[in-house]
Order: structure tokens, then sequence, then C-alpha cells
């Protein structure tokens, strides 16, 4: 099958004035167009990559505008909004202009309409505008970099690049003389993951990132090249069950620095929390995107899911939830697991972060009817060290218990916290039924009514 062939346009709008970036074409004046790009609207590296090798603009890649696909052409038409990187010198074919400069140019109104956005009155939007899609933010993000690496007294090599960006943080690669550096911006949900970064660097040495320094203010962090592979690249089953069990001990160590993690921001959602968020958004949680007889069936569960939350109480202390603990949340560095990516994590029952791992499991295996086994194969390797707290008959009761009642608290994760601080929330309304959905499956995969 023919590839889908990607062209992206940009829109850079003038730092001072309503003009936009121009490109001469034989149409006229239009955006500036490079072909290629990346599939994924997070992953922007290979997109600025390419305006550079095309176009020899050196820019920042900010929010995906508009999207269209021209079936007869097979091509794909991305719309991004673009910033320049630093002042440059505007060479021969382009130049500042409006829009009625490229008007007769436009092919379509997709253009147009991407513009329009570009142009509408955002103020009741821009609150949740993620700090690096607002002018003037990568200036300042590469000011405080180049700041640390010079008072550390390392060497920026070559240009810093863009890696990945979304509404809820943006990564940047930092080539230095002798390595690379990682910079990690936060939005205002998830700020404290740079506090939480350097704490869990300063207890957990060599099992998290290496932070060189964070800007506490901004939510910044600066990380050393963390290298290896992830678990979904070895899919070594040996690996995989000491990661999980290098992560509960770790979970383990945290229960003793919960006044810490308070202290540094993180969501408290404890069982107490959790049963009061059931009553009040499971109905809501239903509305985005389960029909009528699902909706019932899960509304059903509610007294189930509340006692729940009782049966799971006091039998092993809380600590942090790394909230996002999949396989490529997991290198294997030399002989280490390393766990990075902390910016959903919160202080609640423990046992809730082994639900995305699970998931995770599905590489081992060879089919869906194996999963199951497979997850039961690995409980005991995440049981062992809580084993101190409770029986392990006890404890493998409370998992199951868990297996259940983390799908909801995954839900609510999507309800509460992650798509409210989304701009564009299109892509993550469905989320919280999609959850509700899996504990339905679940449930009738284990054979309970």
């Amino acid at each position: 099958m023919e590839q889908t062939r990607i062209e992206t346009r940009l829109i850079i709008k003038h730092k001072t004035n309503s003009n936009f970036f121009l490109q001469k074409t034989e149409a006229g004046w239009s955006l500036p167009n490079i072909n290629g790009g990346a599939e994924r609207e997070n992953m922007v590296g290979p997109i600025q990559q390419a305006v550079w090798e095309q176009l020899q603009l050196n820019v920042w890649i900010g929010r995906k505008l508009l999207e269209k696909k021209v079936e007869a052409q097979n091509t794909k038409v991305e719309f991004y909004e673009a910033e320049l990187h630093r002042e440059q010198n505007i060479k021969s074919g382009f130049k500042w202009g409006d829009k009625e400069d490229i008007v007769d140019s436009i092919i379509d109104e997709d253009e147009i309409k991407a513009i329009g956005i570009n142009l509408i009155d955002e103020s009741e939007i821009l609150e949740k505008r993620a700090p690096w899609f607002r002018k003037g933010w990568y200036d300042n993000a590469e000011r405080w970099i180049i700041s640390v690496v010079n008072r550390n007294q390392y060497f920026i090599k070559g240009s810093i690049e863009q890696v990945k960006v979304s509404d809820l943080s943006i990564i940047l690669r930092v080539p230095i003389v002798n390595g690379v550096l990682y910079f990690k911006g936060t939005g205002p949900a998830s700020r404290y993951e740079s506090k939480l970064s350097q704490h869990l660097d300063t207890i957990h040495q060599g099992k998290t990132v290496n932070i060189l320094d964070i800007n506490e203010k901004e939510g910044w962090l600066l990380m050393w090249e963390l290298g290896g592979g992830s678990l979904r690249q070895i899919r070594d089953k040996h690996v995989w069950k000491t990661a999980i069990n290098e992560y509960a001990n770790l979970q383990v160590t945290e229960i003793y620095y919960i006044d810490t993690l308070i202290s540094l921001g993180l969501p408290d959602r404890r069982l107490h929390i959790l049963k009061n968020d059931i009553e009040k958004h499971l109905t809501g949680m239903c509305a985005t995107g389960l029909d009528e007889e699902t909706t019932v069936k899960v509304m059903a569960l509610k007294p189930e899911l509340l006692k729940m939350c009782d049966e799971m109480e006091g039998i092993v202390p809380y600590s942090i939830d790394h909230g996002d603990l999949h396989s490529a949340n997991i290198h294997l560095v030399g002989d280490e697991i390393v766990f990075f990516d902390w910016g959903d994590a919160t202080i609640t029952h423990p046992f809730f972060s082994t639900r995305v791992f699970w998931h995770s499991l599905d590489d081992l295996v060879a089919s869906e009817s194996e999963w199951l086994d497979m997850v039961n194969e690995f409980r005991p390797h995440y049981i062992e060290p809580w084993t101190r707290f409770a029986p392990i008959h006890e404890l493998e009761r409370l998992l199951l218990l868990s297996d259940q009642l983390s799908c909801v608290y995954r839900a609510l994760s999507w309800y509460l916290y992650i798509t409210p601080s989304r701009e564009n929330v299109d892509d993550s309304f469905r989320k919280p039924s999609q959850w509700l959905q899996v504990l339905l499956e679940h449930r009738e995969l284990i054979g309970v009514k």
C-alpha cells in the first residue's frame, strides 16, 4: 500500500504585529510548506529538522491547528503554528506579509481556516494554553538552559532541538561537548514533576533520571540522557519481573516520605478522596462515551466500588503512584532498572500502579487469551516487597481488588486531572468511558458478575 505523503504548512506570526511569514511560490506568496514530518502530533523533532533542511529556517514548532486528508493525492496536510528561533535575516524568497498577500495563492478554504484559528480571540481558552505555545517562551527557556550549562562548566555543541511537545509537556534535546542533556517543561497540572524528579534522584540514585538542575517556579528540569533501552524494546520477561519488583521496593521506601511528597505538590488521591470522587463523578464519566445500556451496568457497580475502597484501606501504607507505568517509561541502563516520566504521579494506594504495567504485558504474549495468565505470573514479583505489611494471601486479594478499582482511578485521572488541563481535549475526552469499559471487560474476563 502506498504510504501517505505528508505536507506541513507553517503559520509563523510576527512577534510585534499581525503579519505572517510567507514564502514565494509559483502561485504567489504562501505559508511556508515542507514535505515530510511526523505522524504523531507530539513528535515534532522531525518537523523542525525538515524545516531546516528544506527551507533553511530555524524554528520552534507549536500547536497543530488543523489536519486534512486529500484522498485523490494520497496526502495529509497539517497546519502548525511555529516561531522563528531568535532573530534571523530574511532570506530571498521569504517576507513578512498580511492575510491579503496570500489570498490569491490559497487553493482551498482550509488554509484560510487555519489562519483564522490563529487570529481569533482566544482569551477564553488562553488559560489552558501550555506555556510553550505562547510567544517568547522558547527564548526564556533557552536562556535558562544556557545559564545552567555554563554554570556547571559544560559547553553546548550545536543547536537545541525539539523532540516532543503536547499540551502537557515539552522535551528539548541539548547536545553538549561531553554528552547530551534533555530539558523537560511541564504545565500547571504537573508543575511538581521537576521537584519530584530531584527528590527521587536524591533518594533513589541510579533508579531514575540524573538531574543536573531544576527551575521550581517554571516546572523545568534539565537531566542527563538516560541511555539504555526501554522494556518495550527489550521484551525480556526476566528483566520485566525485576522491574516490577524494584518498582515496588521504590514505593515501599517512599512510604516514609509521604509528607515530603505532599509538600512537593503531588495530588492527594487517597481512598477517602477516591470514594468522594466516585460519588460525585461516576455519572459524568459515563457520559464521556458510554451508551445507555453500558452506563446502567457501570452505575450499578457504584456500591461495590465504594465497598472496594473500604476493603483496600489500611492494609498497606499509602505511597507514590507513578501514574503511567508502561514499558516505555522503564529503561534498562547497563544492569540498572530506571523509572522516569513522573508527570502523572500521585499519592494514593500503591497497588494502583500495576494496572498500566499489566496492560504493557500485551507485548510479552502471543494472544489476548494468554494475558491474564501472564499477569498472574507477574503478581508475586510485585507483592514480595509488601510482605512486611501483610500476609501474602491478603496482599493477593488486595491486588485483585486493585485490578478493578484502578480502572475507575484511571478514569478519574483523565476526567479530573489530565483532560481539564489540555487546550485540545478531542483525543482525551472519551478516555474516562474507555477505562470504565475496561472495568466491565475485566470483570467478565475473571468471571465476576
